[in-house]
């Protein structure tokens, strides 16, 4: 079976900067199929050695990451080293990525996973001494150069007398590179590499079939079970805010479980304090980590959407067990019962179930190009919501009313739609959800509806999820924070994909 394309933000952006002259998106897809060869031996490795794995998932998964932790501001597909100081440049996007394709290398040998950061720098800049062509298909030794310093930077390792060497002091801060001499910063890329390297953690890395037929030690084992904890982790880029999110039934009550996950997160704050000196001041001045909670209707309708292609005994089944949980959760939420009609309209009808099939690769063009049409009824906030997503899409399209939103879809096919909640009428935003679902079915494609809602409807965000919504946004006033938290779930919904 063919490997879908990853549609992850970062190279998305680096294919959109680079469709004129660039070749360094060739450059990246050539490599990132030798560095996948490599990821499998890694993943063996650390799986008969008893260590968290470091394979293919796990590269992807950092990239990902990597989308989430930089505000979309920074990314544009059109980049001017005058107009966008702090964006990332070509060359940083694809050294950036190269890297973190290649920062596990080194442990293809788990015993010496203490310095595999080490050895991941000297078996990228030896591939190239050695004029390697099948490593590098060939790539020049200045990227070279800078990539096998993020990798050596993406963490810290111990000397032979013990102590901490600091790799992120050891490497360069500034320089420029490419065709065009773009200033790259090595310091702040390994910076967010390592931040994203460190947030990779859940219950994938440590699966529970290997840990049962791997003799581990006792603190193996306690890092395979903090990471079984972990169910997610929530990036928030306009606040710059991190959230672990534990497995809640498991953790809750558990003295022991509670400890494990509260010592994760410690440790990853004081990892995120240790990047300060390089952070504090930018774009990217991460300063807090912190556990959270996700809200029980998000958790229910994840569950649900995972039953797809099962029987209906299996959808009553899993109603069943998800509404013993909402009255579980019944003196923390006001909109249970709604959440419980809704499920058992789902039990009695799949057909209601909001399934959100894997993003259509053909539904971008060779560009990355994507419409988006926004509903509000203020024409000039709009106007304004327009001109912050405008640099994402091929074309950006509006409307004042519910109706006219409906002409817009059945006349052509939009990734992302933004609308109100309420518009010409109450909940006509859910009119216009509607009328895209039925244009995809027809249309063989997917669009992302994304619900505005002013916050105190209890429910309303179920009810969009339950409806086949993408997200539901709550806000108090269109400011200019939430234009960019639109902004970010926007972003998110054009790379998102299931499963």
């Amino acid at each position: 079976m063919a490997r879908q394309e990853s549609q992850s933000r970062l190279r998305q952006v680096l294919r959109a900067q680079c469709r004129k002259s660039l070749d360094y998106w060739e450059k990246f897809t050539a490599f990132e199929e030798y560095a996948r060869v490599e990821l499998r031996k890694v993943h063996f490795e650390c799986s008969k050695h008893g260590f968290t794995l470091h394979g293919i998932r796990h590269a992807e998964s950092v990239e990902e990451k990597l989308g989430r932790l930089v505000p979309h501001r920074l990314l544009v597909n059109e980049y001017d080293p005058e107009d966008d100081t702090d964006a990332l440049a070509p060359e940083e996007l694809l050294i950036l990525l190269l890297a973190t394709w290649s920062h596990d290398f080194g442990m293809i040998d788990p015993e010496q996973r203490h310095i595999h950061n080490c050895l991941s720098r000297d078996y990228i800049w030896d591939s190239v001494s050695r004029e390697s062509k099948v490593l590098w298909c060939p790539l020049e030794s200045n990227f070279a150069y800078y990539v096998s310093q993020l990798v050596y930077a993406h963490r810290d390792h111990r000397s032979a007398d013990g102590t901490r060497v600091d790799t992120l002091a050891a490497i360069d801060d500034f320089t420029q590179l490419g065709m065009k001499g773009n200033r790259v910063r090595p310091r702040l890329l390994a910076t967010l590499l390592r931040l994203a390297d460190e947030l990779d953690v859940g219950f994938y890395r440590a699966p529970e079939d290997v840990m049962l037929v791997v003799d581990l030690p006792e603190d193996s084992a306690k890092h395979w079970v903090d990471n079984q904890l972990i169910n997610s982790v929530d990036i928030d880029s306009v606040k710059l805010r991190v959230s672990l999110i534990p497995f809640q039934a498991r953790v809750k009550g558990n003295p022991l479980y509670e400890k494990l996950v509260d010592a994760r997160c410690l440790k990853i704050q004081e990892e995120l304090e240790r990047m300060q000196p390089v952070l504090r001041g930018t774009p990217f001045d991460y300063r807090e980590v912190q556990l959270g909670e996700e809200p029980i209707h998000r958790i229910m309708v994840r569950n649900l959407l995972s039953y797809q292609g099962h029987s209906i005994e299996r959808y009553k089944n899993a109603v069943r067990e998800m509404a013993q949980q909402v009255h579980e959760y019944g003196e923390r939420f006001e909109d249970l019962g709604r959440i419980a009609e809704k499920l058992a309209e789902v039990a009695e009808s799949c057909k209601r179930l909001a399934v959100r099939p894997v993003f259509p690769p053909d539904s971008l063009d060779t560009t990355g190009a994507t419409r988006a049409l926004l509903v509000a009824d203020d024409s000039g906030w709009c106007g304004d919501l327009g001109k912050a997503v405008r640099p994402y899409f091929a074309e950006v399209a509006q409307a004042s009313s519910a109706s006219r939103a409906i002409e817009h879809i059945n006349e052509r096919f939009f990734t992302v739609i933004v609308t109100e909640l309420n518009l010409d009428k109450p909940q006509a935003g859910f009119d216009v959800l509607e009328a895209a679902r039925q244009a995809s079915r027809e249309q063989g494609l997917y669009t992302q509806v994304i619900i505005l809602a002013p916050k105190g409807q209890p429910g309303i965000s179920a009810d969009a999820l339950m409806k086949g919504a993408y997200d539901c946004l709550e806000y108090t006033s269109r400011s200019t924070d939430f234009i960019r938290e639109i902004q970010d779930k926007v972003t998110e919904a054009i790379s998102f994909k299931s499963g």
